[in-house]
């Protein structure tokens, strides 16, 4: 192996720890404050927190896909020319790990790969769908209509920009539906 491609994997590697030393605290206090629950050990997987859990499995995972499988050769086939600027992207056409699909199983991949995206995120949409807005009203986010859409949201920032600040606290009687951060 060369220099450049120990880099790499160094690099790989820190990467992932990094990634893992911010996820794996906030996962872990979520499983300890789970397991202390009446619901015990079921409650780490019923209260998923949307920001790290994911990214944990995720973290995890990324290991076991990273490097080719043992006792395989890599193929010695030409790449294509690339035009400029675009060879760092030619390992997403031209992989020598993986052998090409015949055009049907590979449409059938896609088909299968894009209906579970839609199955993921119609479902993270309904469930954020049912979270109450406070305990106070019985109003859910899918309750609340759209009034809020993006053009509102620059129109917001550019305001709280021409005010000279860069944030302005929450409002007092619903705090945690606008807790939120737009970025531009």
């Amino acid at each position: 192996m060369d220099e450049t491609a120990q880099r790499i994997r160094l690099a790989e590697g820190l990467a992932l720890l990094a990634g893992l030393a911010i996820v794996a605290p906030v996962e872990l206090a979520r499983v300890v404050q789970s397991v202390a629950e009446p619901g015990g050990l079921a409650g780490v997987f019923y209260g998923l927190n949307i920001d790290t859990s994911l990214f944990l499995w995720l973290f995890l995972l990324l290991p076991l896909f990273w490097r080719p499988r043992p006792g395989r050769k890599e193929s010695r086939r030409p790449k294509p020319p690339s035009e400029a600027g675009s060879s760092q992207w030619l390992w997403l056409i031209d992989s020598p790990r993986r052998p090409r699909l015949p055009p049907g199983q590979a449409r059938r991949r896609a088909l299968l790969l894009a209906g579970i995206v839609a199955v993921v995120s119609w479902s993270a949409s309904v469930s954020v769908a049912r979270v109450r807005v406070s305990e106070e009203r019985p109003w859910r986010f899918g309750d609340l209509p759209p009034a809020l859409h993006d053009e509102y949201s620059y129109l917001f920032q550019a305001k709280t920009f021409l005010a000279g600040r860069l944030w302005f606290p929450s409002h007092p009687d619903m705090p945690h539906l606008f807790d939120q951060m737009h970025v531009l």
